[in-house]
């Protein structure tokens, strides 16, 4: 974990001297997990959405790299940024949502009715994306990198600074306490 900090440290330095590398190692180094927070704090979830706010974030970050005044600090600083960007994409979401002149929600246009399976899978979907929800950070994005990344153990080295077998551990832990969620919630596995 150490060695992520003084990295930090080294590429903000050199970033502020004009090295553009040392921004591109900080952007690797950080962006899983700030992907995975705007992918968790976007209202539509959605894939496109969440890499903007992760590129949002990284500008106003590199942009305002002097309010810095810690480098050991770096990732919740930018942690910090993508939750601010994140709060604004959801409110500028809500405001979208509203009629602009009643400020009344815009009726929900409910889709034709699906069979009840596909209803089920709706239903089931919905509850798995609570129970991610609600792990631990850590463990949440343990999971979210082990099954999106190609590479899940060097994703999570930079972005969580663990070795492989506490990485594996978080992913196990992130998986029990999913399994136990969803077995309270009457889900069979």
């Amino acid at each position: 974990m150490e060695v992520r900090v003084n990295d930090d440290c080294q590429d903000l330095a050199a970033l502020n001297e004009g090295d553009r590398d040392a921004g591109r190692r900080l952007y690797d180094r950080h962006a899983p997990l700030i992907l995975s927070l705007c992918r968790n704090a976007i209202p539509s979830r959605s894939i496109d959405d969440a890499e903007e706010a992760t590129q949002e974030t990284f500008l106003r970050a590199f942009r305002e790299r002097a309010d810095v005044t810690d480098c050991r600090g770096f990732r919740a600083w930018i942690c910090g940024i993508a939750r601010f960007v994140c709060s604004e994409r959801r409110a500028s979401w809500l405001r979208r949502k509203r009629d602009p002149e009643t400020g009344m929600q815009n009726e929900i246009r409910r889709a034709p009715e699906l069979p009840s399976a596909a209803l089920e899978r709706q239903e089931t979907f919905a509850q798995l994306t609570a129970a991610i929800d609600a792990l631990p950070a850590d463990e949440r994005l343990a999971l979210h990198l082990f099954y999106i990344e190609r590479d899940p153990v060097e994703a999570a080295k930079r972005a969580l600074g663990v070795s492989r077998p506490t990485f594996y551990r978080l992913v196990a832990k992130a998986r029990e306490l999913l399994a136990a969620r969803l077995t309270t919630e009457g889900i069979q596995r």
